[in-house]
């Protein structure tokens, strides 16, 4: 699997954290790109606040995939 797929997937799973967590500003809008998933749901905003949650690891990082699962590496 690509790195970059894999990428996108960690942000995926993130991004339907922050959503069922309800901790989104704006309303995800799936309508704006019908083949992304749900960090491209996101307003920009709440991309930032998804990012900024990942870096701080306020995300379930067991959920992740791997190579991020349980060590996202961005630090």
């Amino acid at each position: 699997m690509k790195f970059s797929s894999v990428t996108a997937e960690m942000l995926d799973v993130a991004a339907m954290q922050l959503i069922l967590s309800g901790g989104f500003k704006n309303i995800p809008n799936y309508s704006t790109n019908p083949d992304g998933g749900p960090f491209a749901a996101l307003s920009f905003e709440d991309r930032f606040e998804e990012i900024y949650m990942l870096e701080n690891t306020q995300v379930d990082m067991g959920s992740l995939p791997t190579p991020f699962k349980n060590n996202i590496g961005l630090h």
